[in-house]
């Protein structure tokens, strides 16, 4: 049985959401009815700020274009501490964010996580 609720997404704005009794971790919106994850854009928790590199081929290009500038940093920062582990290695090596890592401004969590990444990414491919 599905019960109905009102969730409140800012001050003007209500949704309907379908929540499933005994799984916390499932909610449907209404007309939208599937699994989390299914067709979502994982580049908008990354960059919900910056909708233009929501975008795979536009933040591509942007990456591409920024190799060698601060703007890179900036991307890499915004990836290492808002990203998921498989999309960060979707878009840098292992080894550009081992020689960066000492110079970003990342939380202590953050920081700690990719020190342990690198850990394990780098010596698996046999450095």
């Amino acid at each position: 049985m599905l019960n109905a609720a009102r969730i409140v997404i800012s001050n003007l704005t209500y949704h309907r959401w379908l929540i499933v009794p005994g799984r916390t971790d499932i909610l449907f919106r209404e007309g939208f009815l599937k699994w989390p994850g299914q067709n979502m854009n994982y580049l908008k928790a990354v960059f919900w700020d910056y909708p233009q590199f929501t975008d795979d081929r536009d933040l591509g290009l942007a990456l591409a274009r920024s190799r060698q500038s601060s703007l890179f940093f900036w991307f890499l920062t915004r990836f290492l501490e808002y990203g998921r582990v498989v999309d960060v290695f979707r878009y840098f090596r292992i080894e550009e964010i081992a020689e960066n890592l000492s110079r970003l401004r990342l939380s202590p969590y953050a920081k700690k996580k990719w020190q342990r990444m690198i850990e394990v990414y780098d010596n698996s491919q046999g450095r």
